[in-house]
């Protein structure tokens, strides 16, 4: 259970979709700072609130909550002065130079708040996309300058303009344009300007090359252009409204979903998060979800 402060803590997180992973102190060899029960609640930033130990026993934690959000796996982790990688099958250690000599076993689950999706444009793929997404368990924001709020119902948060509130935090939101010929540059400049975690844009093949040269010509960063995701979906011959908003659900939980490679991780002492230059999804990883036919409706 945890601590009253830890709970404020978790609601905010849940309130805003920060992901985050509880640590929980689950057997103690003496001498150890930390106790069985002490739990803390650790960001994929690095951010700790609350206490499993000290200086060995933390850094332990926060390498591995970062690798549990990003493979979704809970991990038990043996803080230790033995040099033993391995201890058990599903047991990792990390060596302590801790002089006390004591040894912490750690349990770190990660936390599953509803991913935030916004859906930029009140066109028929968004309204349908929106629907779905909301049943898909996502937290589904709309900016629809048309204020055609009512064809949004499922929406957590409306509002009638691109310029998203600096208030509200996108870092760990996808972002869907969706507006078919309706204010799309402004759209798509709005977009590019967060740092969100990706930018999928319902459009054709040849309309996204078009809009690509038009973004850069205003003076915006080639590579963040580039990273746009269009055509955006799974490709599975989509026609209607609710296809193309089935595929690009397809193409988004994909990409909400991925994993990395096990084998990789276990090598990957220091359990690194990949950095970019671009907050957006590159390339390269992102071919998957697009769409190889036109039907974008766009």
């Amino acid at each position: 259970m945890l601590t009253p402060e830890l709970r404020r803590v978790a609601d905010k997180y849940d309130q805003d979709g920060t992901a985050y992973a509880i640590a929980t102190v689950v057997r103690a060899q003496s001498p150890t700072a930390g106790k069985p029960g002490d739990k803390a609640i650790i960001t994929d930033k690095g951010e700790l609130h609350g206490w499993i130990g000290g200086g060995c026993a933390q850094p332990a934690a926060i390498k591995t909550a970062r690798l549990v959000l990003q493979t979704k796996t809970p991990r038990l982790v043996r803080v230790t002065p033995s040099n033993e990688i391995l201890v058990d099958d599903g047991l990792v250690s990390f060596h302590s130079s801790c002089p006390s000599g004591g040894t912490l076993d750690i349990f770190v689950e990660p936390m599953y708040t509803r991913p935030v999706l916004w859906v930029f444009g009140s066109s028929p793929v968004a309204i349908k996309l929106a629907a779905l997404a909301n049943l898909a368990e996502y937290d589904v924001r709309v900016a629809a300058p048309l204020g055609e709020q009512d064809m949004f119902t499922s929406a957590t948060h409306f509002q009638d303009s691109f310029d998203i509130d600096s208030q509200l935090d996108v870092n760990n939101s996808i972002v869907i344009v969706a507006t078919q010929g309706k204010k799309d540059i402004p759209a798509l400049e709005s977009a590019l300007s967060l740092k969100c975690r990706f930018i999928g844009f319902v459009a054709s093949d040849k309309k996204a090359k078009v809009y690509r040269e038009k973004l850069i010509g205003r003076g915006l960063c080639p590579s963040k252009v580039d990273a746009i995701i269009s055509p955006i979906g799974k490709e599975i011959n989509a026609q209607t409204p609710s296809e193309i908003a089935i595929s690009i659900l397809a193409a988004v939980t994909q990409f909400n979903n991925r994993t990395v490679d096990r084998k990789t991780l276990e090598q990957e002492k220091e359990l690194p998060v990949k950095k970019t230059d671009s907050p957006l999804l590159d390339r390269e990883n992102a071919r998957a979800l697009e769409s190889k036919g036109s039907c974008c409706g766009g």
